[in-house]
Order: structure tokens, then sequence, then C-alpha cells
């Protein structure tokens, strides 16, 4: 990826901070909002008690297309009435451009169930993936355009192994080769699914997985 030195948008889908120096797995953080020039606020629940004032971070934070990457430092924490880390507005930001049409390129298993068949399913390879759908790889054409089926997949987000099942509708097909492209579209996901989504998106995207 290239990078190109930028400005921080007001808003950010996903943020990761990394405590400099310290051998401890990225956290994700909640971009609250900022002070433009003087602070950004986040929350970092599981990193917390770790922010202490004057502790420097390297973030990431992930828009649309673009992951920002800057240093920063913790200028302060408030406990109440929510947890909250104040970070210095960042100097200098790095911008990369890491994917077209919000997609993310990656190679997961999974398990495509048609609606119509009792069958445990057919093993199909998600080549890229969005917040809005994927696209298998499969070996055959097993659904239509228009057909529903559901999708379940092993997501790799903070470190764990999530079992999740997603309501998938065939928007496209396409034969390549000795494989069928399937262009399918996410329905009725849950909140906590679309969270693990965002979180297994970013990792792929930043190179920053938790092992």
């Amino acid at each position: 990826m290239t990078a190109t030195t930028g400005t921080l948008p007001k808003m950010l889908e996903s943020m990761q901070i990394t405590l400099a120096g310290r051998d401890q797995t990225p956290v994700q953080a909640e971009f609250v909002g900022s002070v433009a020039g003087s602070a950004l606020v986040v929350t970092a629940t599981n990193a917390h008690e770790l922010l202490d004032a004057g502790v420097t971070v390297e973030c990431k934070g992930l828009l649309g297309r673009k992951i920002y990457r800057f240093s920063s430092t913790v200028i302060g924490r408030s406990e109440s009435p929510v947890k909250v880390v104040y970070l210095a507005y960042p100097q200098t930001v790095q911008t990369h451009i890491v994917r077209n049409h919000v997609r993310v390129s990656t190679e997961l298993a999974g398990r495509l169930i048609r609606n119509d068949c009792v069958a445990a399913g057919f093993d199909v390879a998600v080549v890229n993936v969005s917040l809005g759908g994927v696209a298998l790889r499969l070996d055959d054409a097993l659904v239509n355009v228009g057909e529903h089926f559901k999708l379940a997949l092993r997501l790799r987000a903070d470190g764990k192994m999530h079992a999740v099942v997603f309501n998938c509708i065939v928007r496209n097909l396409r034969q390549t080769g000795s494989a069928v492209l399937v262009g399918a579209e996410f329905s009725n996901r849950t909140v906590d699914t679309t969270a693990l989504l965002r979180i297994h998106m970013f990792e792929t995207a930043t190179g920053s997985a938790s092992e």
C-alpha cells in the first residue's frame, strides 16, 4: 500500500490501539469524537486501565476505503459517567487506500446451506467480503440469481474464532474457468454479527489480526 500524508476525518468506522513498547496485542476501540487540533476521545474497554496519562500509543483507524495510521499520547482518562480516554491530536497522519468498492479480499472456508435442501451444506470459499455482502467461489452452480441461502463461517475477530451464520441473497453468477463466482447480499444481520464482521474486515485490511 502506498502511504500519503493527510488529515484525520471527523469520524472513523473502526479503530485499533497498540501500546507502544509493550508486548500486547492491539485492542479494539470506539472512536467517540474529536476536538480539532486538541484531542481525540475514544473508548477502549479492554485496555482502559492501561491507558494512563503519558502512555504512547500507535493507532489505526478505518473509514470507507482508507486506513489512517498515527502515533499519539494519552493525555487524560475519565471514569464517570462513562469510561473514555483522551488522546493528543496527532501531528502527522499517514493515509492508505486499501480497498475498492469497500470490499476486503480474504480466503475463508464456509458452508453454503440451501433453504430447500436438508443436507448439511456445501463447501465454498469466500474470496472477498464487505459489510453488505460476499463473493463466493463454488465448484458448481449450486444456487440461482434471486435465491436465498445461509452462509456459515468462522470469523476471526479480536483474537478469537466466532461461528456465525449469514442470511444471503444471490445477486449475480459468473463462470471463471472451472469455478463459479457468486455475488451475494447479506440480509437480516444481527447487531452482534455486524460488529464481528466489521472487526474482521478491519483486522484483515490492516494485517493486524491477533493470533
